[in-house]
């Protein structure tokens, strides 16, 4: 938008011009210029990119491995009762409340399958449960070989009851403000379950009606074509009822499962109704493979 006003001298210079044709005089403007300006620039990309791969599978399975490992594992109902009785030594009752479980400077440095399990609890299914299988193709030129692992862990701890009563034993004399119970359940691994290569299991426990297990099922085909592994855990804990007083826990592991090569599974458990698993099925198989891309 522009706008011009004329003083009144340049209206008189106009007349003067419009009447003789010829005068001449020099004109004053004063101009007042308003300017909006807008700009507005709107940018849209969009890409797709659509990639389809299809595999056939087209060949004869002339050899199979199948490993299946099934833990099935249940505590129903217990009950532990370490309440104070009628008559007994109130510190012989704290010794004989007290539970204590230590894996140190073991299971080090092994090689291939091992399950380990340590229990000083009451009601307690532990496992270690393996299935291998492999195969190698006998002609991998004709037809080739299938693996398939399958594990399958199921875990019930169900209507159970805890009592127990400790005693609380202060072991730093004389200062009060800081203090260092005696532990009523202990749980330790240190030094332990170091440099091992294969597969290993290890489970620990200083709890009450607890399920602890490690499955594994592990298949492998030499010149295989083919390897499937499921691997399932189930696990339920219902109903239970704990009822604790003074009483300490201590779970340590410490310098420990280091090192390791291959498939390590480990559980360590020191409280009530637990149920802890460690599932792996691994399949595997050693074959070559082409992809051809027309025009190349």
């Amino acid at each position: 938008m522009k706008t011009f006003k004329l003083t009144p001298m340049a209206a008189v210079a106009a007349l003067s011009l419009g009447a003789s044709g010829s005068a001449l005089a020099d004109v004053l403007v004063d101009a007042e210029i308003d300017k909006d300006k807008q700009v507005s620039v709107d940018i849209t990309v969009e890409k797709t990119k659509d990639v389809n791969i299809d595999v056939t599978f087209d060949e004869e399975l002339i050899n199979a491995a199948e490993a299946m490992a099934f833990t099935n594992q249940k505590s129903d109902g217990g009950v532990v009762d370490r309440s104070q009785q009628e008559g007994v030594d109130p510190e012989m009752l704290n010794f004989m409340i007290n539970l204590e479980a230590d894996i140190t400077d073991s299971i080090n440095a092994n090689t291939g399958f091992l399950g380990f399990n340590q229990d000083v609890g009451n009601m307690v299914n532990q496992g270690n449960t393996l299935a291998v299988a492999s195969v190698e193709a006998s002609d991998p030129a004709t037809g080739g070989a299938m693996t398939h692992a399958e594990a399958t862990a199921e875990q019930e701890t169900l209507n159970g009851s805890v009592t127990h009563e400790g005693m609380l034993v202060d072991l730093t004399p004389g200062n009060p403000n800081d203090k260092a119970f005696d532990p009523n359940r202990e749980a330790t691994i240190a030094n332990a379950v170091g440099n091992n290569s294969g597969i290993i299991g290890v489970n620990q426990n200083t709890g009450n009606m607890t399920n602890q297990t490690n499955t594994i099922a592990n298949s492998v085909g030499l010149d295989a074509a083919l390897a499937i592994s499921e691997a399932d855990l189930g696990q339920r804990t219902v109903g239970h009822t704990v009822d604790e007083v003074e009483t300490v826990k201590v779970a340590t592991i410490a310098d420990a499962v280091n090192g390791n090569t291959g498939i390590i599974a480990g559980n360590q458990n020191n409280g009530n109704f637990s149920n802890q698993g460690n599932v792996i099925a691994f399949s595997a198989l050693t074959s070559t493979a082409s992809i051809g891309v027309p025009g190349s």
